[in-house]
């Protein structure tokens, strides 16, 4: 059996289904392009890798001085002193409290007094030494930058997949539709036969009735391959972020439309060299790895509240009534101080302890859970390369079984035509031959599904190239 284009196994496609492979048809790289612009899971998964930006910033604060300007203006009130005694005697106020306490402001009727009040603070602080603390949190964001990217990678790995399977998938339901429209086909041309072989005297009534509820039966499985197509096209439209209503019609890669006799030459390495290929570039096993080195890093940061923290802190502060004398020559009317301060919680009921223990925890915990994953992801491995392997051998014997149901039907048809086998036998011939054709499309398409399954499971196909 040479290499034949699928079409040539099927009945010719309809105007609107000629209209679809046109210059708008997606291949399936242009359609992966697509699902990892537009995915939702890739748009959320390149904010998280933005993110890591801020949280090295937010990092990095720790190390870098702070500085803080406070600026103040007020007015300060007091009434007239009332001065009480345990013994009441008469008491002389001055009729005048000295400027000097009080400021230039007071009122001659009731004594009252206000005083305006202007200030300006300048506080710096500068960390010395925390225990490790800084040092490692900013050394940590590096690990979250290789698990959010490691994330992205995951991300962008399983839509590829996933692309590769609605659209296949949508090409499956698209080649049943034809299949069993030239099925369709050969029920009317036997309804035909069937009532000129009844009419001609040479055949039966009830083989005619039997053609015709043959027909009905395949028109009604149309309508679940129209909507099986419709439902497939939606999932196909969803992957790619796109209106599930929106038209599409596929372009096949070179070498998948045709059913030949040999298999896609595609270099698969061994299943070992597989698993040392998955080790290396399973995005979630690097996501693993970083998160355990972070979980590492936050028993460290935990223990560093057993050291003292050492800070230096500096403040310029100045104070008047009146406003050119706080924002005036900065050289005058001031009070600075430069101090190193060092603070060490010595005891605070063994909750530091509790937050090591805690993030050792954390550590042990996500240590498990790389290993486990490391188990799942060899097992994944070892699956799709099997199915591999086994579709490798259904898409074969598929191609046998058209051969033999072809021979099936052109005796069927030939003893039908002469008279000597029946309706029933000539329908079971051609569903014979229909689902052969099926099962080899779907074969090929469900070969390159398994393919592109174990590219997922590995994490990359650049085989030559590791």
């Amino acid at each position: 059996m040479h290499a034949l284009p699928l079409a040539v196994w099927l009945v010719a496609a309809t105007p609107a289904d000629t209209a679809t492979v046109a210059e708008t048809a997606l291949s399936l790289e242009e359609a992966t392009a697509i699902a990892l612009e537009h995915a939702s899971e890739m748009v959320l998964a390149r904010e998280d890798v933005v993110l890591v930006d801020a949280e090295y910033m937010q990092a990095l604060s720790a190390i870098l001085p702070r500085l803080d300007l406070n600026l103040g203006a007020g007015e300060f009130f007091a009434g007239s002193r009332i001065v009480e005694s345990r013994n009441p005697r008469p008491v002389i106020l001055p009729t005048e409290f000295p400027q000097v306490v009080f400021g230039p402001f007071r009122d001659a009727k009731t004594n009252n007094y206000s005083n305006p009040d202007f200030s300006l603070t300048v506080t710096g602080r500068q960390l010395i030494f925390d225990g490790g603390r800084w040092w490692t949190v900013i050394d940590r964001v590096a690990d979250v930058r290789v698990e959010r990217n490691a994330a992205l990678e995951a991300v962008r790995n399983e839509v590829r997949a996933a692309v590769a399977r609605t659209f296949y998938g949508l090409e499956k339901a698209r080649r049943a539709i034809i299949t069993l429209r030239a099925q369709i086909g050969y029920d009317r041309a036997q309804v035909d036969r069937a009532r000129g072989l009844f009419e001609a005297g040479r055949g039966r009534r009830a083989d005619a009735a039997t053609a015709e509820r043959n027909l009905i039966a395949d028109e009604v499985t149309m309508q679940d391959f129209l909507l099986a197509e419709s439902q497939a096209r939606r999932a196909f439209n969803l992957q790619l972020g796109r209106a599930p209503q929106t038209p599409t019609a596929l372009r096949l890669p070179r070498g998948v439309e045709s059913i030949s006799d040999e298999l896609p030459s595609r270099y698969v390495p061994e299943r070992d060299r597989l698993f040392a290929i998955a080790r290396d570039h399973r995005p979630e096993l690097e996501r693993n790895r970083a998160q355990v080195r972070a979980r590492k890093k936050d028993v460290e940061i935990a223990a560093a509240e057993y050291w003292p923290v050492v800070n230096l802190e500096t403040r310029y502060q100045r104070n008047s009534r009146r406003p050119d004398r706080v924002f005036g020559n900065p050289f005058e009317n001031y009070i600075a101080t430069v101090e190193l301060a060092l603070t060490w919680n010595v005891f605070q009921g063994f909750a530091t302890r509790a937050a090591v223990e805690t993030a050792l925890v954390a550590m042990r915990k996500q240590v498990e859970e790389l290993e486990r994953l490391e188990r799942e992801v060899t097992s994944e491995v070892e699956n799709a390369h099997q199915e591999l392997i086994r579709q490798r051998a259904v898409y074969s014997l598929a191609r046998r079984q058209i051969a033999a149901a072809e021979v099936a039907v052109t005796l069927a048809r030939g003893l039908f035509t002469a008279g000597r086998g029946t309706a029933l036998e000539l329908r079971d011939a051609e569903l014979g031959l229909t689902q052969a054709r099926l099962t080899a499309i779907n074969a090929r398409l469900d070969l390159e599904i398994a393919f592109a399954e174990l590219v997922r499971t590995v994490g990359s196909d650049e085989w030559e190239s590791l």
